[in-house]
């Protein structure tokens, strides 16, 4: 995201990195790194402006990958910035606690000045299980491809069974956790190893 975004709070800024978008564009040539899962892709209500100004694809050896345009420089010094915060997060932010406090018409308006950002119409939400989904469903088309949003999400939210199990063959449940380093067991034998390590 550029520094003349209106949207940013809290950026970064590094000289000697080439921006971020190298980090996600799909390459005609070499291998693919950062593309958007094609579920992901289609997941986008029609007629969100999200999708149609930061989504693309291309096919690639007769494969089509998604990949996002959120990130514009290739030049060095960059012209996008690590964007840390930016307003939409701070919305969503508060439409959850909002949702979790039972604040229904408090977190509607959050999800609300979001959604009409994005060319969309209110959201159809009206109790706090619901507002709670259409939160995570906002910040998945809020902010794919930054920052790793979406798996903190997922483990915040404690959806990452519900979501990842049905879409990773190998995924499982104690793979929300790190294992503690071998290390930190040692210089602390009161330490228990967390689960599936």
């Amino acid at each position: 995201m550029q520094a003349t975004s209106k949207e940013a709070i809290f950026q970064l800024w590094s000289e000697s990195t080439p921006g971020e978008r190298n980090l996600f564009i799909v390459s005609t040539i070499g291998p693919i790194y950062g593309s958007v899962r094609p579920a992901t892709a289609n997941s986008f209500e029609t007629g969100d402006q999200r999708w149609t100004v930061w989504g693309r694809s291309r096919v690639v050896s007769g494969v089509t990958y998604y990949y996002t345009l959120k990130y514009l420089s290739f030049s060095l010094p960059p012209l996008d910035y690590f964007t840390v915060l930016r307003l939409a997060e701070q919305y969503l932010i508060r439409a959850e606690a909002r949702a979790q406090q039972n604040d229904i018409n408090g977190a509607k308006a959050d999800i609300n000045i979001i959604r009409t950002r994005a060319g969309l119409g209110n959201t159809t939400a009206n109790d706090e299980p619901s507002l709670l989904l259409a939160v995570e469903d906002e910040r998945k088309h809020e902010f794919f491809n930054e920052w790793g949003h979406r798996w903190f999400d997922l483990k915040r939210m404690g959806r990452a069974d519900a979501v990842l199990a049905p879409i990773k063959p190998q995924w499982k449940s104690t793979a929300v956790l790190f294992p503690i380093p071998e290390a930190q067991i040692i210089n602390n034998p009161n330490t228990t190893q967390n689960p599936g390590y």
